[in-house]
Order: C-alpha cells, then structure tokens, then sequence
C-alpha cells in the first residue's frame, strides 16, 4: 500500500519587502506550481494575489508606479469608481494613474495612505 501524502489547501511562502520585514503568507494550493526540482512558481492568479498583498504591506512609495497604484486598488477590492470617489478624484484621473499618462500629485498623495489604512481597519480580502 504506498501513501500519499495529503494535498495542502495553501502553501506556505514568505515574502520579503524592501523595508526588511518579511511576511509568512498562506497561498491557495491552486495558485502555486512546482516545478521538477521542487521550487514553487505561481500561476497568474499567484501573482496577482502577490502583488496585492505586497501593496498593501508596505508603505505607500513616495512616487508610486502604475502598477502599485492599480496593485492597491484592487487589493482594496475597489473598482476605478469606487477608488477615486474615496480619493475624492474623477475616475478619469484614477485611469490615466494606472496607465502612467498622469502622476499623483501631493495632495492626492497625502490621501492614499489614509485611504489605504481605513480599509485596511475594516479588513481586506484579497483571495476569494
């Protein structure tokens, strides 16, 4: 009779940030991939879930890229709606800050991480 072992319902990973903490995040099993020397690799919805979990546990950057603008958004489960009425902005300026067309200026800046913080305060799900 061979055994098999169980099939974990996550995996473990952590994830080291650019302040050096590191985060030990649980990862849905169906977002991970092994490959033959046994390294993990995650399918496109790992990534994602990565990206929005990494955007929401560090600071927010002084100048944030596109991409940690549209990563915060969606960690926050906000469409561009939702997230420049929070802001108190058109949905147009949250678009053009997700396609690198306009930046966030100061004020807008100042906003986000209280933004970012209030949600977070009522709790966030990214996965599921």
């Amino acid at each position: 009779m061979t055994h098999r072992p169980e099939k974990l319902a996550t995996v473990p990973y952590t994830m080291s940030l650019g302040d050096g903490r590191t985060l030990l995040v649980a990862i849905p099993a169906a977002m991970v991939v092994h490959d033959r020397s046994g390294q993990i690799s995650f399918t496109p919805e790992g990534v994602d879930l990565m990206d929005k979990i990494r955007a929401l546990a560090i600071a927010v950057p002084t100048a944030p890229t596109p991409g940690y603008l549209q990563a915060v958004r969606k960690a926050l489960g906000l469409t561009q709606a939702e997230f420049a009425i929070k802001l108190r902005l058109s949905t147009i300026t949250i678009k053009r800050w997700e396609t690198g067309t306009l930046r966030p200026g100061a004020a807008a800046l100042d906003k986000l991480p209280d933004v970012v913080n209030q949600m977070c305060r009522r709790g966030v799900t990214t996965a599921g």
